[in-house]
């Protein structure tokens, strides 16, 4: 009698631990969960748990795994790891084929049910068939849920094999603005082939049972709604449906605050109307370079005309949109009291310097600040340019002397 208690209160301690080390299976509400059971003709019940979890692996997980207690049990169904058995077993993410080895003893000969008793967020695709190795059969328990066999207690134990299976990924990539060059990708990550088929929304075949044994990428597709059907080799099936999205035009418009600036105020602010695109990549025609958002500013060093250029938009979906912006040279004080000056009809000048001051240097300037013409004076008095060949323009003259300098703006006429 001390004895029976003794296995009682064993078995019933291992069960304790096992159900702690086990709690996350039935806690995890996202957990990857099947339970297998079988049962004789008498209604005999017995069944194990299969979970997955990241951390997992293939071999013992102490954290997870709970063994078997098999005694004087009429039935009893579990996975083996090595030579134990096991009524809970984690295993990594089914990313992979993985083989789990089942061990059922039973103490009579018999019919016996194999069955997928329940299962808990087993991704659509995911297989789990059931190898019987006595007979050479295959069952897929996602599509049939059970199965009836004549089982042997004496021989039989290790008769079975389960063999889960990943599904297959499956994607889309976008249309671009170059239009039908929409993608439909698929990824196999089981040893097991899937046949594929792929309609339009209208029931068109676009890709005819082609096997999938890895990865495969589609193109041509213009934006819409398709359907995937696949199949495979243990009559796994299942159909789903997928978006191809079409390219969001892009339209970018952008405004300065000014397009003519002076060098000596050169700030200008860019102002951009933007959709279909969050970033907007700046050329402001000087070497610089940017990245930014639909509003920023930029100071220019130098004098000319620049095309600022903004880009914004995904590859093949790209807008363009410039804007030419000039920056005079530093032309703003006018000394008339140190010559006169007059044109005349051709669009030459004419310049005339006071006794007291000793010109040296005169420079001539176009609009956007380039140097156009430069004449050494040598205190002369009097210069005479000719400027027919930029009549009705606006030059900026300067005059440079021994102890000071001056400049002045010129209508050309």
């Amino acid at each position: 009698m001390k004895k029976v208690l003794f296995i009682f209160l064993f078995s019933f301690l291992i069960q304790l631990i096992s159900k702690a080390q086990s709690q996350d299976f039935f806690e995890d509400i996202f957990l990857e969960r099947v339970w297998l059971s079988v049962v004789n003709e008498n209604g005999v019940y017995n069944e194990t748990l299969i979970a997955f979890k990241p951390d997992a692996t293939l071999g013992v997980d102490t954290s997870y795994d709970a063994e078997k207690l098999i005694g004087s049990d009429i039935l009893s169904l579990y996975t083996k790891i090595g030579n134990d058995n096991y009524a809970i077993q984690a295993l990594p993410s089914l990313t992979f084929d993985i083989d789990v080895p089942l061990g059922i003893n039973s103490n009579a000969n018999g019919p016996l049910t194999l069955a997928l008793e329940e299962e808990m967020n087993f991704a659509a695709g995911a297989q789990l068939v059931i190898e019987d190795t006595k007979t050479g059969e295959f069952y897929n328990l996602r599509n049939e849920q059970s199965f009836t066999f004549e089982f042997d207690y004496l021989i039989d134990t290790l008769r079975f094999i389960a063999h889960f299976k990943p599904a297959p990924l499956y994607s889309a990539i976008a249309v671009t603005c170059l239009q039908s060059d929409g993608s439909i990708q698929i990824n196999n990550f089981s040893e097991t082939p899937w046949n594929v088929t792929i309609f339009d929304l209208d029931s068109n075949i676009l890709i005819n049972n082609i096997e999938v044994d890895s990865f495969v990428q589609w193109s041509q597709f213009v934006g819409g709604l398709y359907f995937i059907s696949f199949r495979n080799e243990f009559n796994s099936m299942f159909d789903v449906a997928i978006q191809i999205e079409n390219a969001q035009p892009v339209e970018l418009q952008i405004s300065p605050s000014s397009n003519v600036v002076d060098i000596a105020n050169a700030t200008i602010n860019f102002s951009a109307v933007l959709s279909g695109a969050d970033e907007i990549f700046w050329d402001f025609g000087d070497g610089t370079l940017d990245t930014s958002q639909a509003q920023t500013s930029h100071t220019f060093a130098f004098p000319g005309i620049y095309t600022v250029t903004a880009v914004a938009g995904t590859t093949g979906c790209e807008q363009y949109f410039t804007t030419v912006i000039t920056v005079v040279g530093v032309i703003t004080s006018i000394k008339k009291d140190l010559c006169a000056f007059s044109s005349n009809i051709n669009g030459g000048i004419s310049i005339t310097f006071i006794d007291s001051f000793h010109p040296s240097l005169l420079e001539i300037f176009d609009v956007t600040g380039k140097k156009i013409h430069e004449e050494a004076l040598n205190n002369q008095q009097q210069v005479n340019v000719d400027f027919f060949s930029l009549k009705n323009q606006m030059l900026f003259v300067r005059v440079i002397g021994k102890t000071e300098e001056f400049n002045f703006k010129y209508l050309s006429n």
